[in-house]
């Protein structure tokens, strides 16, 4: 059975880790707005339902940001990535214009590093 080769991207583990921090830290700021302003959810078995229901709703808003987190900074990365194989594409193309086996095979191995930025041999993108 073969697995599932599984990337882990730094920087939206940072990014999401601070977003869970802000809101756990604004639910508790949440809630206690809520109940100045409406008392009776502060009663024993009601502020429970609501802490719950509050709970609820910021697991919710956490993942859903998160995913559209780490969306947008793969889709950063991936597209400048793309632009540095773009750029040495072309300078490969230039180089077998000119007909120079030593800047053919420089701009070869450039072309072949620059693709090894976007996906790896077993199947995986590079943080």
């Amino acid at each position: 059975m073969a697995t599932t080769p599984v990337t882990v991207n730094p920087i939206s583990t940072i990014v999401n880790s601070a977003i869970s921090a802000a809101l756990q830290g604004g639910e508790v700021a949440i809630q206690a707005a809520i109940t100045a302003e409406v008392p009776f959810l502060g009663l024993p078995i009601i502020s429970t339902v609501f802490g719950w229901a509050l709970s609820y709703v910021e697991g919710y808003f956490y993942t859903y940001t998160a995913d559209a987190v780490t969306k947008l900074v793969i889709d950063i990365q991936v597209n400048s990535e793309e632009s540095v194989a773009s750029q040495t594409f072309s300078y490969l193309q230039t180089a077998i214009a000119s007909g120079d086996p030593n800047a053919i095979s420089a701009a070869s191995t450039a072309l072949d590093s620059a693709y090894a930025g976007l996906i790896n041999y077993d199947g995986s993108a590079s943080p």
